[in-house]
């Protein structure tokens, strides 16, 4: 995105200013990482209360006071601060905590299950190929919360993308045909729009995954990336989180609720449910009447068949 914002500047339409201010003030992971260490190398005493003056950091850390500032916001959200001010001046007064590390990845745990309460934090910082459990925390610290500022902002454009795009198609050519659609496609765009908002803020929510990739279904929109990859989404999570009478009433109502669809719809909604749930298959296939979709499993039965039989040929033979 900075290259395009370097090679666009301000000369492209407003979606490319947009991608400047977007590009503004982010720094790679990296260079937030190398930052938070350095802070961290440079001020830190256990238990005590320091005073980082902002030329000091800058002529040590080449950082200015708002950068020093998030990094020491996010010590906070390790667990490694747990107060500061300042005197809106030339410092800021921090108050550093013990560096421990089952405080540290717990820190980190509790910030993100407030937004992902079905992520197990504390086994995806031990998957980081860093070679502290400070320095793994920080980096997955920071790579949440550059993928969920970034997200956030690209969804905001998005949506206004969307919005802007279907005005333009209304004001042109379905105005005539508004009048005509059923009354649940309307719902449904109504819907669509209104879940568009909250995903602004919510990368995660199964909820508002399943709505938005059943209502996008509902209006053959499914491939849009609000639509099959957040509904898939949602069915993974709740395979893994859902008890099996939760999963099996909630398979039911769906179902029923894709009695609606079309059956080009069907068939997508089918074979996505049978991606978690392959052995649901068969009776999906028969309460939607699309006996077509096993067309590959009876081919994948009879082949299994065949080769019992050979199996079964070879062993009389050498009896």
């Amino acid at each position: 995105m900075k290259e395009i914002s370097e090679e666009v500047k301000w000369d492209g339409k407003d979606i490319f200013k947009q991608v400047f201010l977007f590009t503004q003030g982010q720094n790679d992971i990296d260079e937030d990482f190398k930052i938070i260490l350095g802070v961290i190398n440079t001020y830190f005493k256990s238990e005590s209360k320091v005073r980082i003056f902002w030329n000091d950091a800058y002529a040590k850390l080449r950082i200015n006071n708002d950068t020093l500032q998030k990094a020491i916001y996010r010590l906070s959200l390790l667990g490694i601060v747990s107060d500061w001010t300042t005197n809106f001046i030339d410092h800021f007064e921090v108050q550093f905590k013990m560096q421990n590390e089952t405080t540290i990845t717990k820190s980190v745990s509790n910030y993100i299950t407030k937004y992902e309460p079905n992520t197990d934090v504390k086994t995806e910082i031990l998957k980081i190929e860093k070679t502290t459990i400070l320095e793994k925390s920080v980096w997955y610290l920071l790579n949440w919360t550059f993928e969920n500022i970034a997200y956030s902002r690209k969804q905001s454009l998005k949506t206004l993308n969307e919005f802007c795009a279907n005005l333009k198609k209304i004001n042109k050519i379905f105005i005539p045909e508004i009048y005509n659609l059923e009354l649940r496609n309307e719902e449904y765009v109504k819907l669509k729009d209104t879940i568009s908002r909250f995903l602004i803020d919510s990368k995660n929510n199964v909820g508002l995954n399943f709505l938005s990739g059943f209502v996008r279904l509902a209006l053959n929109e499914y491939q849009d990336s609000d639509g099959k990859e957040r509904f898939e989404s949602a069915l993974e999570t709740i395979k893994q989180t859902f008890s099996k009478s939760e999963q099996d009433d909630f398979l039911n109502r769906l179902m029923i609720l894709g009695k609606n669809l079309n059956e080009e719809q069907k068939m997508d909604l089918c074979l996505s449910i049978s991606k978690f749930y392959p052995e649901k298959l068969e009776q999906l296939a028969e309460y939607y009447d699309l006996a077509y979709l096993l067309n590959d499993v009876y081919s994948q039965k009879l082949s299994q068949l065949k080769k019992i039989n050979t199996l079964l040929y070879e062993q009389l033979a050498e009896i």
